[in-house]
């Protein structure tokens, strides 16, 4: 168990290496940028493993809108009148199938 929370405490340890090794090239190219001297040289984007909080927050509320979105649609959908039935509303009642009427028993001699 000890030797489990020592190898938990060594890759937080190796993570937030990373992380300040992450945030130090974003300082380094925000340097850059700022002494560049054409001003269209933007920073190029960067992929990391790290999502920041406000990325987690604002993807949640994207998730959020979308669900609500789905419940207004379907709801919506429900009180409206539905479709015309391609079938005639008046059709008489259908004939009894021969099967579901019992027959006439038949006549011994």
């Amino acid at each position: 168990k000890v030797k489990k929370w020592i190898d938990e405490m060594i890759k937080d340890i190796e993570y937030l290496e990373e992380i300040k090794e992450m945030e130090r090239l974003q300082e380094e190219r925000e340097k850059e940028s700022a002494n560049s001297s054409s001003p269209s040289s933007g920073s190029p984007l960067v992929l990391s493993k790290v999502v920041p909080v406000s990325g987690l927050i604002l993807n949640y509320f994207y998730r959020m809108e979308n669900v609500l979105r789905t419940i207004i649609e379907l709801l919506d959908d429900k009180t409206k009148t539905p479709p015309p039935s391609p079938f005639p509303s008046s059709s008489p009642s259908p004939s009894p199938s021969p099967a579901a009427s019992p027959s006439p028993a038949p006549k011994s001699q």
